[in-house]
């Protein structure tokens, strides 16, 4: 299915050059969570793991993860 809002996808895929992932995996793994937790927003369930898992991530600015 072509993307409807060219802008949009645009957006999208600028957002995604940053991790290096494609379009159909994070479209993928967005709908499976969906699927799982229909009410929850992704926002929430992210801290709620980074309450709970805090040994496991190193703070880093912004900045240092883009990639020009």
């Amino acid at each position: 299915m072509p993307c409807l809002m060219v802008g949009g996808c645009a957006r999208a895929l600028d957002l995604l050059a940053l991790f290096g992932g494609p379009i159909e995996l994070v479209a993928s793994k967005y709908a499976q969570f969906k699927k799982k937790l229909p009410n929850v927003p992704l926002d929430r369930v992210v801290e709620y793991y980074v309450q709970r898992h805090r040994d496991n991530i190193t703070p880093k600015m912004v900045r240092d993860r883009m990639v020009f």
